[in-house]
């Protein structure tokens, strides 16, 4: 795949329901981002077990992390957000890249898609690479595991 490699954080922050609720939606959010077919899509890593436990590392049940290549990639990764976030109703999803986030909210289809085209541009011009790659294009990915829970013994 060529183009600008991406690592890219998706958060989900759930003001009404809580965690419990936020990790069930954001599964659903997952199975609607798989139909992107993205080089890496799975749950973002949430740092390691606690001292003294046998679990590996755990894994953040309402964030997810993305690889993708180019704009149009991005462009369509935060289109299936936007659209899942419009269809729950609530909450508050985080899109990130570096230090740079953008949140989407409530916002209107206009003044979403303006700061969409924004973040885009950002991250996405030519000679501007926030994330080289070097050698490898999965290099730059920090390990997240796909799609697995703690307590899994495979």
């Amino acid at each position: 795949m060529g183009g600008h490699h991406l690592t890219v954080g998706v958060e989900l922050a759930d003001e009404t329901g809580g965690v419990d609720a936020a990790a069930r939606d954001i599964e659903y959010l997952l199975e609607e981002l798989e139909q992107l077919d993205l080089p890496k899509l799975g749950y973002a890593p949430a740092g390691a077990a606690p001292k003294g436990t046998r679990a590996g590392d755990l894994l953040s049940h309402t964030s997810l992390i993305v690889g993708l290549a180019g704009a149009p990639a991005l462009t369509a990764l935060v289109a299936v957000v936007q659209s899942w976030l419009s269809r729950r109703g609530c909450g508050t999803v985080t899109v990130r890249i570096g230090a740079d986030e953008l949140q989407l909210t409530a916002a209107t289809r206009a003044e979403q898609r303006r700061l969409v085209e924004l973040f885009v541009e950002a991250h996405t011009t030519a000679g501007d690479d926030p994330c080289p790659v070097p050698g490898d294009e999965d290099s730059s990915m920090p390990a997240g595991d796909d799609r697995t829970t703690p307590g899994d013994d495979d």
